[in-house]
């Protein structure tokens, strides 16, 4: 449980956090030793429609970095009528 909090104080601890500053994370703490049936850890933020414009284009910025850990490009759509909107910008697994 301490290291779900950890993962959750990571995130909360600054707004700016990118793939390779999570796989470093998450590497070094104990997520994935021990007896555990943790495989993969995955974040999912919560944006308002507001803040889509700028994390589509700090996603566009980190293409080359994200592309280096395996993810694929994309861009977050807006959906008429939702005043939220999520994604899977960060993952690791075994």
């Amino acid at each position: 449980m301490h290291n779900a909090l950890s993962v959750s104080s990571f995130f909360e601890s600054t707004n700016d956090i990118t793939e390779i500053e999570f796989s470093q994370f998450i590497l070094r703490s104990d997520f994935f030793t021990g007896p555990t049936s943790v495989r993969a850890i995955i974040a999912i933020p919560l944006l308002s429609k507001e803040k889509l414009p700028a994390f589509n284009a700090a996603l566009k910025a980190r293409e080359h970095e994200r592309s280096k850990l395996g993810y694929v490009p994309f861009q977050i759509q807006e959906v008429k009528g939702r005043e939220r909107a999520m994604h899977q910008p960060f993952m690791l697994s075994l």
